[in-house]
């Protein structure tokens, strides 16, 4: 899990960010915690290789700018 995300503009510039200044963790999480809180009945899953091609270049144009070091 990421401690913190940027989203960036085409030129580079920070338009969204998330950090987490403290992160504590369950040792036993219930399965129940992953069930959506959403409904998603008449929701439409796309993929890559079902998308309209301008959404699925779309989703291929991000990329890391800069990765975190890696510990250890």
């Amino acid at each position: 899990m990421p401690l913190k995300t940027q989203l960036c503009d085409t030129r580079g510039h920070v338009i969204e960010q998330i950090v987490f200044a403290s992160l504590t963790l369950s040792a036993h999480i219930p399965d129940s915690a992953f069930k959506p809180e959403v409904s998603t009945v008449g929701f439409k899953w796309l993929r890559n290789e079902s998308a309209p091609p301008a959404l699925a270049a779309a989703t291929q144009a991000w990329n890391a700018m800069r990765l975190p070091r890696a510990s250890g």
